[in-house]
């Protein structure tokens, strides 16, 4: 055994003082039924329901989202984001805890609850046989605990002495405090995102009475003082999705999952509700009407394919894909093997991503007063170049990647019944949100 003086001893200039740290606990409840979650996709996980790693992301997604918004570059984002998450050279300063201490199990419900066509099985289509979601009314706690500004500069000097030796650049010695960032982004996950899968449908929307509007009265100054604080976008176009300053809702309040149902079933209708999305059916008919929209035109145009039940549509577009502002990939799926299958890809400069989130999110937004109201959130993303259709899973089969006019052009709101009606752009995303502010559907924007 060595002796004590023969044990290294570590220089005084690597000897960090104890971590100090500041913390906030946030009492938070499941609003809606929880999609996935665990660590493997789809997957509910019953010993440990929310996950410390999936907050952290949405966190930082989040924070992107809102206080990244006044960021004048994408190096000064990562900075900024490293500062207040951490990175490969910049430990973390942030640590997350889930804690559910005294609370009741969660509820599971199988898939076949929530049954095709319903505005909640439109927002769970991807339930297959066997999945299971976790029902509303499941309670946690998230402790957040992160270092002072004294430390991080601290932590700065460590890491530029670093740079220093590689011979790479300095960062910035002085470092902000991060304790609004941190605020912010918890701030914008609990009321507009969420936890597990199909967030951006509302699936797993939380409620935190100290996070939220007082009641729906109270929502236009709420997020217009929230706005304010984030800073306006300064890049443009944007290179990440920032929060929109638009928010509609609809002012009547309801319980949580109420609230939730009916944005999606406002969802549903536009794309494809009868007399919107959709031709009425036949009578005594049980089959849906014809889609209203250009992009089954344009897939048998692309395929030469045709049934002869469906002849030509000569008012519709047939060169056009306007749903794919709602994100992207797009399956489309024809009755009785009239078309193969297709799938609508997204691309960004040369590069085909897998998939575009959509911009839109759809969800209810909880009140401190118990209830809770529809809401549409906006984000403002990076264009697509381009979007690609594929057949049978083959790309760059289907014609040639068509570009943005094709999903959004003036004429595609100007033919007789068209659903883009309401955008005078020829925007599936403008001609929605008029949709839900009609004098029928009754939502507002602030």
């Amino acid at each position: 055994m060595p002796k004590r003086e023969d044990i290294p001893v570590c220089p005084k200039e690597f000897n960090p003082p104890r971590l100090v740290t500041r913390s906030e606990v946030y009492e938070l409840e499941l609003a809606t039924p929880l999609f996935g979650g665990g660590v493997q996709a789809r997957q509910n996980d019953e010993a440990h329901p929310i996950r410390e790693s999936s907050i952290r992301g949405q966190l930082r997604f989040w924070w992107r989202a809102t206080r990244g918004r006044s960021c004048p570059s994408l190096e000064a984002l990562w900075q900024r984001e490293e500062e207040v998450f951490g990175s490969t050279e910049f430990p973390s300063p942030l640590r997350v805890d889930v804690d559910r201490a005294g609370e009741k199990p969660p509820q599971f419900a199988p898939a076949g609850d929530f049954r095709q066509g319903t505005p909640e099985g439109y927002a769970l289509f991807a339930l297959q046989q066997g999945d299971r979601v976790i029902r509303e009314g499941l309670k946690f706690r998230v402790k957040l605990s992160w270092l002072p500004v004294e430390q991080l500069r601290l932590q700065r000097a460590a890491q530029n002495a670093s740079l220093v030796k590689a011979k790479r650049p300095q960062l910035p010695t002085e470092i902000a405090d991060i304790t609004d960032d941190l605020r912010d982004a918890v701030w914008a996950w609990v009321n507009f995102g969420g936890i597990g899968g199909r967030t951006r449908r509302g699936c797993g929307s939380l409620r935190c009475a100290r996070l939220a509007p007082g009641t729906a009265a109270d929502i236009p100054d709420w997020f217009r003082a929230a706005t304010a604080r984030f800073g306006s976008p300064t890049v443009s176009p944007v290179l990440w999705p920032v929060l929109h300053d638009q928010l509609v809702y609809h002012p009547t309040e309801a319980t949580s999952v109420d609230a939730w149902l009916r944005a999606m079933r406002l969802f549903r209708d536009f794309r494809q509700g009868e007399d919107v999305g959709r031709n009425r059916r036949g009578a005594g008919s049980n089959r849906p009407g014809r889609s209203r929209f250009p992009e089954p035109e344009t897939i048998r145009e692309a395929l030469k394919r045709r049934s002869p039940k469906h002849p030509r549509l000569p008012q519709i577009p047939n060169d056009a894909f306007p749903r794919a502002e709602f994100g992207l990939p797009i399956v489309f799926q024809f009755q009785g093997g009239e078309v193969d299958p297709t799938v609508l890809y997204p691309r960004v400069g040369g590069e085909q991503p897998e998939r575009m989130a959509s911009p839109l999110i759809l969800k209810s937004l909880c009140l401190a007063n118990g209830k809770a109201v529809p809401v549409i959130v906006r984000l403002a993303i990076p264009p697509f170049t381009a979007v690609e259709l594929t057949c049978n899973g083959r790309r760059n089969v289907v014609g040639v990647p068509r570009p943005p006019t094709a999903v959004r052009r003036p004429n595609l709101a100007t033919y007789p019944n068209s659903p883009l009606a309401g955008s005078t752009a020829g925007s599936a995303i403008e001609a929605f949100l008029a949709f839900t502010q009609n004098t029928t559907n009754g939502f507002t924007r602030c």
